[in-house]
């Protein structure tokens, strides 16, 4: 009798110091390590490592109290398959956070992000990125003047100095790791080519070829500092292909001569260029920049207006005539130089 007591006084001792453990070691060690702390700390789960490797360095970073509770929760939930990356993590957050977190793969971003002005041409998205570490510069540049955008209107010519000018969309880009300069370039054009079709079905038939559009698009972006202006411009332009008038746009001569200027010379407009359109009737070969959204639309979509001029004064302001008359005295009203360039535009 007396040793079935001991026996049952012994189990008892060992339910109890189980029951102790249970609740102090494993269900304690699946709460926060400090619920209060909110500090951030990024922890990093590198390829192939298991379950109980993570817990070891998760203990030693302090943000879980042991390894068993951790590894057993895991086995338990089915919370095992952790993926590689580098998370956010709080002494705050416990056990089922954590592993969770972990199991989603919701790692950090580190792909680097890289915003492409508006109106920015192939040689300063190339200089951008290059500053960024992103491309090589002369590769990049190379790979703009042989790949052929996937728009119709194309031409043959070997004056287009970059093939991919004008179809390298404006925006913020996240830059996958170890993106090649081909890979960037895709990234770039495949934008572009859904804003331009977005905006195609928006607008009524056009005369223009997609090639034709982005180049007159170009002209408009490079033209105007302000939003409203764009279709302004751009019926502007039409107006004159329409009639058959030379478009005379400072900012093709500025394409054409290589340089940034924000003044040009009566012996500028005479440069000989293809982009020239001081000199020669019609578009220019092709785009001179990498228009953004509106100035496309505008372009799709231009103003029903009977201008035939206009001319920005140094804050942006435009100022719009009918006939050269109104033009010239339009400029010599505000003070204008007719060869000045905005250095916003």
């Amino acid at each position: 009798m007396k040793k079935s007591i001991i026996i049952l006084v012994i189990i008892l001792i060992i339910g109890i110091a189980g029951f102790l453990f249970y609740n102090t070691y494993y269900v304690g060690g699946l709460k926060p390590v400090n619920a209060d702390n909110e500090d951030v700390a990024v922890f990093e789960v590198e390829k192939g490592q298991s379950v109980n490797g993570v817990a070891k360095r998760l203990v030693a970073q302090n943000l879980i109290k042991n390894e068993f509770a951790f590894k057993q929760y895991a086995k338990k939930n089915g919370l095992t398959d952790i993926k590689a990356g580098k998370y956010e993590l709080k002494q705050s957050m416990s056990v089922d956070e954590i592993l969770n977190i972990f199991v989603s793969g919701k790692a950090l971003d580190e792909n680097p992000t890289v915003t492409i002005p508006e109106g920015y041409n192939v040689e300063q998205i190339a200089d951008l990125l290059s500053e960024k570490g992103l491309v090589d510069r002369e590769k990049f540049l190379e790979l703009c003047k042989t790949k052929t955008p996937e728009i119709e209107g194309v031409p043959s010519s070997e004056d287009v100095k970059y093939k991919m000018e004008g179809f390298l969309f404006p925006d913020t880009y996240k830059i996958a790791e170890n993106a090649t300069e081909e890979d960037i370039i895709e990234l770039l054009h495949k934008q572009f080519l859904k804003v331009y079709g977005e905006e195609k079905e928006k607008a009524a038939n056009t005369s223009l070829n997609a090639w034709e559009l982005t180049t007159l698009a170009s002209m408009v972006e490079e033209e105007s500092k302000f939003d409203e202006d764009r279709p302004i411009v751009a019926g502007v332009f039409y107006n004159r292909l329409a009639k058959g008038q030379k478009l005379e746009s400072c900012v093709t001569v500025i394409y054409a001569l290589g340089e940034h200027r924000t003044k040009l010379y009566y012996r500028d407009l005479d440069v000989e260029s293809p982009y020239n359109t001081y000199r020669n009737e019609g578009l220019p070969v092709g785009p001179i920049s990498n228009p953004g959204r509106k100035s496309i639309a505008a372009t799709f979509q231009p103003a029903d207006t009977e201008y035939y001029y206009f001319k920005s004064d140094s804050a942006g302001k435009m100022y719009y005539s009918k006939t050269l008359a109104e033009h010239e005295a339009a400029l010599k009203k505000s003070n204008i130089d007719p060869l000045e360039v905005n250095s916003d535009n």
